[in-house]
């Protein structure tokens, strides 16, 4: 990281000479792939064992696994059976974002109480001088991992959010000057993880599938990338293609 800087440019120009390059002293670079792995291999272990280590955990189903919180890369959610209990698992994020000098998203932050498998109204959470986080009301949500949640996810809401994040994504590649090969690839890697991210966490109907696959298609009519008398199976069906070789036979 010591060798890591950057200059700034206007319109393909310098801003700056070339020896004048701007430091980069802390952070990770977005898109770098080396930059995530080394997030979770040295900070998500040290930060998680320091909340394991805190002794009341909270049960979210009864004969359940009693845990403390659910972590993924840098979204972290906390449990606790009591507002002093959150209080102090607060307090231990803090402590350790502010040793590494990282700030908390406070305006991404929500605080949900449940009493007796409700919503229940609470004053927000102030645990220190200039970081308060807002609680939820009933018909509030909060997004983890890309899911909007309350007490549960509400699985019609998102699949109409993922429903029209996928047809916006696949009517841009379509009105794209990509070929064919190309749209192809965009469709594989930019537009089908929107729906199989949400395969297995939200429940989609048969009925629902088949919607949305004539929708695809009449899409893709649409923009002349298939014709209304084709097969529809052909869309479907892989694409084989056998090579044979002929021997000759001399006498």
């Amino acid at each position: 990281m010591g060798q890591w800087s950057t200059i700034l440019c206007h319109q393909g120009k310098r801003m700056m000479a070339a020896e004048n390059h701007i430091r980069i002293r802390r952070g990770i670079f977005q898109g770098d792939f080396l930059s995530p792995i080394w997030f979770c291999l040295s900070l998500n272990p040290y930060w998680s064992t320091l909340l394991e280590g805190f002794r009341r955990r909270f049960q979210l189903r009864k004969g359940g696994t009693k845990v403390t919180h659910l972590f993924y890369m840098d979204d972290l959610k906390l449990f606790a059976s009591s507002r002093s209990h959150l209080m102090e698992l607060l307090n231990i994020t803090c402590d350790f974002s502010n040793s590494i000098r990282m700030e908390l998203g406070t305006d991404k932050c929500a605080v949900l109480h449940v009493k007796r498998g409700r919503v229940a109204k609470s004053e927000d959470i102030e645990f220190s001088m200039s970081i308060s986080i807002n609680t939820l009301s009933e018909a509030e949500t909060y997004r983890y991992l890309g899911m909007s949640q309350n007490i549960g996810i509400g699985d019609a809401d998102m699949r109409q959010s993922v429903c029209d994040v996928f047809y916006a994504r696949l009517t841009k590649v379509l009105n794209s000057l990509l070929s064919g090969v190309n749209k192809t690839h965009a469709y594989n890697g930019w537009i089908m993880p929107v729906l199989m991210y949400t395969f297995g966490i939200l429940r989609w109907t048969q009925t629902e599938l088949n919607a949305l696959d004539r929708k695809v298609r009449t899409i893709m009519k649409s923009h002349r990338m298939h014709h209304p008398r084709s097969s529809v199976m052909k869309l479907y069906l892989p694409c084989i293609i056998a090579k044979c070789a002929a021997s000759v036979i001399t006498f």
